[in-house]
């Protein structure tokens, strides 16, 4: 949600598992830091690269298991 405000992000790639965020982005990368190290969880930049990738595959699964979750936790709520 910091990120949000940050026009020309293109997408960003969680990987929770490895605690690594890749953002691709067209604007300079300054605000971006800015932005992640105001939310004090220790993050720092690792690298960056150009790249001429544009086109994303949109990860279906995290999708299918937060709305699970989400299903889960809604059942919950009316038998309580």
């Amino acid at each position: 949600m910091e990120l949000d405000e940050i026009s020309r992000i293109s997408y960003l790639d969680f990987d929770i598992a490895k605690r690594k965020l890749t953002v691709f982005h067209e604007s300079d990368y300054q605000p971006i830091d800015i932005a992640i190290q105001q939310l004090n969880l220790g993050g720092k930049r690792i690298s960056t690269a150009p790249t001429n990738q544009t086109v994303f595959k949109e990860n279906t699964n995290q999708k299918r298991t937060l709305w699970s979750v989400l299903a889960i936790n809604f059942v919950f709520f009316l038998l309580k």
